[in-house]
């Protein structure tokens, strides 16, 4: 996901929605319009990184999001948060140099190291 799903934002689209199947939940989320998909809260937009909302259903799904910069990956309220590649304006990493696999049974999730520099050029 890039910024997340909270049930703030899911209630936000039909109260309904919170107790639905996840793929009716998912299909209402895909379909929302552009008054709930352009705002801070909308999965696109969201940043967990800054505030303390926990993460949709956290106790069964984990989210890995990376659409706010992050120095390490870690996890917080049910969000994996993995933007360790992005770069400040002069082209410095902003992150550590990893990625992340995840045993989608116990949820449980392992960084790996990814070997050189970005190289971006300003």
């Amino acid at each position: 996901m890039h910024g997340g799903l909270t049930a703030e934002y899911v209630s936000r689209l039909n109260s309904e929605l919170l107790d639905a199947d996840i793929d009716e939940v998912l299909e209402a989320v895909n379909s929302a319009s552009d008054k709930y998909l352009w705002n801070d809260e909308s999965p696109l937009w969201y940043r967990p990184q800054d505030k303390e909302t926990e993460a949709f259903r956290k106790e069964i799904y984990t989210q890995v999001v990376g659409h706010t910069p992050v120095k390490e990956i870690y996890e917080k309220n049910g969000f994996i948060s993995t933007d360790v590649f992005s770069a400040y304006s002069d082209g410095r990493q902003i992150g550590e140099s990893a990625m992340i696999i995840i045993d989608t049974e116990t949820r449980k999730y392992e960084k790996v190291p990814v070997m050189g520099k970005l190289g971006y050029k300003v």
